[in-house]
């Protein structure tokens, strides 16, 4: 089971480790530390969401530093438009799942030598990594150009059905390994200091299957350094390693622990049934609920258990409704006096919850039940939203056909269609599509659905909204077209989708790179094929005065250069 931590002001570090973040070997994220012979999480270069998500998946084995504010809240960053590529929202990973307080403490110092540099890359002799011998599992190594394995990697590896993610930072002999829970397609993405960001999709998982995925990381194009500037408030540095505490509740424990007999036997003794536990933040019938065991939540309402009772996130016991539940279960709260339509401190609804990632029974009989179709969380998000990433299309299809807005925008202007194109989801694009939604619609970067498929490999997905109607040149904020984004992105099917459909090949953006340029600079072979047989002008230059050849050469791109330089190409 999985704990979700709702705040990450509850964090405190009573002994911390007094380690320089600076002089740590990594990156702006994740480094190691000498002293402590751990690698550290900066949580504030995520996202609060993204800080909270990762904690909560770390099983308490993370050791975290993070600023923070004189007010004792943890500094994090602001939202970007994409970053590395987990989960959209909080919900689709933990709604249901528990809030546990943390309590941190400082690893014990031992005594350790490590040699710096930057990429951290090691002359390793390649090693068979051990399987697990249960479960679904994913491991590898991470190796440099050179074969010589990358420590401090994050390795984030995607269930793309549920957006459920489990992040792994390998170790000095770069081998990463994940045990996961479901069947499924997963995309695995890496990330290390100097080197470009790699991804790997379409990794099937089924019953009981163990692969073994390597992964060799290219250099970058460009190094981009992300910082966290504090302005003038002085900041305090925190560090210190992760562990979660059990309820501490005797009655929320037995729950917590699905022991229904000792459930039984605490009813006779506890004082208070729907006491909040001051270390869980969730009460017994929570667990109960999230749990899926009608049996026990049967028990506890029978003695007096308020099914509307909330945590201190304003959460009931309806918003922790698990992968477990069933209609009957869903009955039971109901008739027990249910609030459908009640809000969490994240204005977020348990249908916003259900359509997240529960089953489509669950969602009919809240809807039937009174549920607001149109109810939207303190960001803007929809319960449409929500659906169009659920692996269940029936869900999008009942909604609207019950009337909900299909054009609907959060506070970043996205709609569900551009969130369901940007997940590779053919069939919800399509009943989308089908169920009146804006193909145009444009976030506030600019950005249609059409440039998020193009965006993230997604040609099915590309060629379903072209041949619905989808303007194929288009710019977003920053002048890019939908064949810049598919060129920059190396995905040679769309680009050659985009171009039978009248893509103008020869646009280029806001600082005078051409689609040309971006698959010449990416190492895109295929990509520049398809470009250069299509017409693409070899000539121009971007505002550095750089051609797509320059570029090639500059990245050390062999193959592209020969191809350019058979066109003619200048410098």
């Amino acid at each position: 089971m999985s704990d979700h931590v709702r705040s990450l002001d509850r964090i405190t570090i009573p002994e911390p480790c007094n380690a320089d973040w600076e002089s740590m070997i990594g990156n702006d994220q994740v480094r190691f530390c000498e002293h402590c012979n751990l690698h550290v999480t900066n949580l504030s270069n995520f996202t609060r969401r993204e800080a909270l998500r990762l904690v909560a998946r770390s099983q308490g084995r993370l050791c975290v530093r993070y600023l923070e504010r004189p007010s004792g809240r943890v500094l994090t960053k602001g939202v970007p438009e994409k970053l590395h590529r987990i989960g959209r929202r909080v919900s689709r990973i933990a709604a249901g799942a528990f809030t546990a307080t943390l309590s941190l403490s400082s690893a014990a110092a031992q005594s350790t030598s490590q040699e710096s540099g930057a990429p951290r890359a090691q002359a390793l002799i390649a090693r068979k990594i051990p399987q697990p011998e249960l479960g679904r599992s994913l491991s590898g190594l991470i190796t440099d150009p050179h074969g010589a394995v990358v420590s401090g990697a994050n390795v984030t590896l995607t269930n793309v059905q549920t957006a459920v993610a489990y992040v792994y930072t390998t170790g000095d002999d770069g081998a990463f390994e994940f045990l996961v829970s479901d069947v499924g397609r997963y995309k695995l993405g890496v990330d290390a200091q100097g080197f470009a960001e790699k991804e790997i999709r379409g990794l099937d998982l089924k019953p009981d299957d163990n692969r073994a995925v390597n992964v060799e990381l290219e250099l970058p194009e460009i190094t981009a350094q992300v910082e966290v500037k504090a302005g003038s408030t002085v900041m305090q540095s925190v560090m210190g390693a992760v562990a979660f505490v059990e309820p501490a509740d005797p009655l929320v424990k037995a729950a917590f622990k699905n022991d229904l007999e000792g459930v039984k036997q605490l009813l006779f003794v506890t004082t208070d049934i729907n006491a909040i536990d001051s270390q869980a933040n969730a009460n017994a019938i929570d667990y109960a609920v999230q749990h899926g065991n009608r049996e026990m939540v049967q028990v506890l309402l029978s003695a007096g258990a308020d099914v509307n009772a909330r945590n201190r996130d304003a959460r009931t016991s309806l918003m922790y409704l698990g992968n477990h539940a069933s209609t009957d279960l869903v009955r039971d709260l109901l008739a027990a006096g249910g609030d459908v339509n009640v809000r969490d401190d994240y204005g977020e609804t348990p249908l916003m919850k259900a359509a997240a990632w529960l089953s489509f029974p669950v969602l009919k009989e809240l809807i039937d039940a009174g549920a607001r179709i149109d109810a939207k969380d303190d960001h803007g998000g929809t319960v449409l939203m929500n659906a169009a990433e659920n692996e269940d299309v029936r869900m999008l299809r009942l909604l609207i056909g019950a009337g909900i807005d299909p054009n609907a925008k959060d506070e970043k202007e996205e709609t569900a269609l551009t969130i369901a194109a940007r997940s590779g989801k053919l069939d919800r694009v399509k009943a989308l599509l089908d169920g009146g939604a804006d193909i145009e619609s444009k976030t506030s970067e600019g950005k249609t659905a059409l440039m998020f498929a193009a965006g993230n490999d997604n040609p099915e997905v590309a060629r379903a909204l072209i041949a619905a109607g989808a303007e194929v040149n288009t710019k977003d904020r920053d002048g890019k077209t939908p064949l810049i984004i598919a060129s920059d992105e190396g995905d040679s099917e769309t680009v050659q989708a985009l171009i039978s459909a009248g893509a103008r090949i020869n646009d280029r953006d806001d600082v005078g790179w051409s689609a040309l340029m971006y698959a010449a600079s990416t190492r895109d072979e295929e990509s520049v094929k398809v470009l250069l047989n299509a017409g693409a002008d070899v000539t121009v230059k971007n505002k550095e005065g750089k051609t797509a050849l320059s570029l090639a050469r500059e990245n050390e791109h062999k193959e592209v250069v020969k191809l350019l330089e058979a066109r003619g190409a200048p410098e």
